[in-house]
């Protein structure tokens, strides 16, 4: 028996398959599209550089400048931007290979199949869990549910 804490875990393998030319496009434009979310992530847009909204003397560093339409965050000092902001005709670009991904038969037939697998998984999470989940929630005074 484990301890109170501890949930039960089932690692489901997958055997041995042979992946399709279909699958390996899938594989290819899901590794692409992870590479462009990166790119739009907060971390690459350099945002987690900026000061916090309490720091009032660190703004005063921070000018804003208003380039092409679109409000820049500059550096008082050197003038370098704190946020990169990719051109219009990038964003362009890289919002229809989204929209062309979303639409390719297989990638939708693959989000499927993977959002059943894991609605599945949790289903059985559930099962094997519900007892411990219950006792962890009636003992802890900030569950609401």
């Amino acid at each position: 028996m484990s301890a109170p804490g501890d949930y039960d875990r089932v690692r489901i393998m997958h055997g041995s398959h042979v992946y399709t030319d279909e699958e390996h496009d899938v594989a290819k434009q899901i590794r692409h599209q992870l590479a462009m979310r990166a790119k739009y992530g907060l971390s690459d847009l350099g945002v987690d550089n900026l000061p916090s909204a309490d720091d009032k003397a660190s703004w005063a560093n921070v000018k804003c400048e208003m380039r092409h339409g679109v409000m820049r965050l500059l550096d008082a000092e050197t003038g370098e931007s704190k946020v990169v902001v990719p051109e219009y005709a990038e964003f362009e670009e890289d919002l229809r290979q989204l929209w062309a991904f979303a639409k390719f038969p297989p990638a939708k037939t693959h989000s499927y199949k993977r959002l059943q697998l894991l609605k599945k998984k949790f289903e059985l999470y559930v099962l094997l869990n519900q007892d411990r989940e219950k006792h962890g929630t009636q003992h802890d005074p900030k569950d609401f549910y």
